[in-house]
C-alpha cells in the first residue's frame, strides 16, 4: 500500500490499530521521507487522540530517538502558544498601567468616582499614556474632569 493511502487509512482505522499502522507508515518510507511522514502521522494521531500529549504520541509511535519538538506540528503549536502568551502579557501590562494611573489619580485628585475610573479604563494605550503625563500637572478633580472631557 502506498504511504499516501496508508495515511488515509490511518484516519479511519479503529483506535487500537492506529499505533501499529502509524509505525508501519513511518518505517516504509526512505529516510528523506521520514520527516514529512512523521509530520503527517503526528498531525493525524494528535487529532485522532485529542487526550494524548506529545510524549504519549511519541511513545505510541515507538520513537525513542526522534525529537518530536522539531516536527512542524509541534513548532506550529509552540508558535501559537507564544503568540497567545505575548498577547496575555501585553494585556496584563496594560491592566497594570491602568491600575497605576488610577492610583496616581486618586492620590493627586482625591478619590475618583467609579464612572471616572471606567472612563480611564476604556482609554486606548496612547491616550492613557498621555493621561499619565498630564496628571502630574493636575491640581484637583476638576483638572481630571476637564482632561477626560477634552480627550474622550
Amino acid at each position: 500500500m502506498s504511504p499516501n493511502l496508508a495515511l488515509l487509512k490511518l484516519l479511519v482505522i479503529p483506535d487500537q490499530e492506529a499505533s501499529a499502522a502509524a509505525q508501519s507508515i513511518l518505517s516504509s518510507g526512505t529516510p528523506a521521507e521520514f520527516k514529512r511522514l512523521l509530520d503527517l502521522v503526528e498531525a493525524i494521531l494528535i487529532n485522532k487522540f485529542l487526550q494524548l500529549s506529545i510524549e504519549e504520541v511519541r511513545q505510541m509511535l515507538n520513537l525513542k530517538e526522534v525529537d518530536m519538538t522539531q516536527t512542524r506540528f509541534y513548532q506550529e503549536v509552540l508558535q501559537i502558544g507564544r503568540q497567545e502568551g505575548r498577547q496575555e502579557g501585553r494585556q496584563e501590562a496594560f491592566q497594570q498601567e491602568v491600575d497605576l494611573i488610577i492610583r496616581l489619580l486618586n492620590r493627586r485628585c482625591g478619590e475618583i468616582s467609579i464612572e471616572q475610573q471606567n472612563k480611564v479604563r476604556s482609554l486606548p494605550l496612547d491616550i492613557l499614556e498621555t493621561l499619565g503625563e498630564a496628571l502630574l500637572d493636575f491640581q484637583g478633580i476638576t483638572d481630571l474632569e476637564n482632561w477626560l472631557q477634552a480627550n474622550t
